[in-house]
């Protein structure tokens, strides 16, 4: 009986810990996606600027 009292606390704290990655990988992936659309804008401003360069 201590054994699975200590398998149900130990699940507990592991599925506390567990919750706690997901939120902390969704903010990561959220940051990823935020770069990756900065990264896109400035290669599409650039882009333009070669553009506009090339038609003058």
């Amino acid at each position: 009986m201590q054994n699975l009292n200590r398998l149900i606390k130990e699940n507990k704290v592991l599925v506390s810990e567990n919750n706690a990655l997901k939120t902390e990988n969704a903010k990561v992936k959220e940051r990823i996606s935020q770069l990756e659309e900065n990264a896109i804008k400035r290669v599409t401003i650039q882009k333009d600027e070669v553009i506009d360069g090339l038609r003058k």
